[in-house]
């Protein structure tokens, strides 16, 4: 996906405190999770060949990991209660 956005594409985003913040609590959850080990390996791929990507690879996988947990909420069947 970042090759089809140019070399020259640069991140909007300064990175601040909550930037930081965001960045930490990502680690502390998708380290530990099922998709431990792709994160690690889509980060360092990000740093190695578009660092200046980081914070909008960050945001995605932030999103991603989200979208992930919800549809395994909603597509997970339930025990049905017996009446």
């Amino acid at each position: 996906m970042f090759d089809r956005m140019g070399e020259h594409r640069r991140s909007r985003v300064r990175i601040g405190k909550a930037e930081l913040g965001a960045l930490f609590k990502s680690l502390q959850k998708q380290l530990f999770s099922r998709q431990g080990i792709p994160y690690v390996q889509f980060l360092v791929a990000v740093i190695m060949r578009y660092p200046r990507m980081l914070p909008d690879a960050v945001r995605l996988a932030i999103i991603g990991y989200h979208l992930e947990r919800v549809s395994r909420e909603i597509f997970t069947p339930k025990e049905f209660a017996s009446e």
